[in-house]
């Protein structure tokens, strides 16, 4: 997460290196708009890795039954389906258009795939479009 954040200019604002006092007073909504970015994506970090967590210790207790039949394929497709809806449904406003294309595809994507599609426009998203004022769903981001 440091390099991360190193990369993009931003680790000053959990090293305390960027400090909103250090501004004058006309670019202190600038630093809360910037602080804001950084909390959520530490937030969806934080997010996915519990649900990655509360998914494995699900296929812990509700193993697959692994006899090949119609039975244990309809489940895993039911299972799959769900922590694809589990995902969209965690995405905040900014994602809406994406959400309804994946939503939209005529063969279901995975969720790896699924996360590719938003990583991806996301990177095309400029940085004043992000809404990070939104309320995130703490499980949101499942395949990172």
């Amino acid at each position: 997460m440091k390099l991360v954040l190193k990369a993009k200019r931003k680790l000053g604002f959990i090293t305390r290196g960027c400090k909103k006092e250090s501004f004058e007073d006309a670019l202190h909504e600038k630093w809360e708009t910037c602080n804001a970015i950084v909390h959520s994506w530490i937030m969806n970090s934080v997010s996915k890795d519990l649900l990655k967590e509360f998914w494995a210790e699900y296929d812990v207790l509700v193993p697959s039954q692994n006899c090949g039949c119609a039975r244990e394929k309809e489940h895993t497709v039911r299972m799959h389906q769900q922590r694809l809806m589990q995902f969209l449904n965690g995405l905040n406003g900014t994602y809406d258009q994406a959400r309804r294309q994946i939503l939209m595809k005529t063969n279901e994507p995975t969720l790896n795939q699924a996360y590719a599609l938003i990583s991806q426009d996301e990177s095309q998203q400029p940085m004043g479009n992000l809404s990070v004022t939104e309320k995130l769903d703490p499980f949101v981001y499942a395949s990172r």
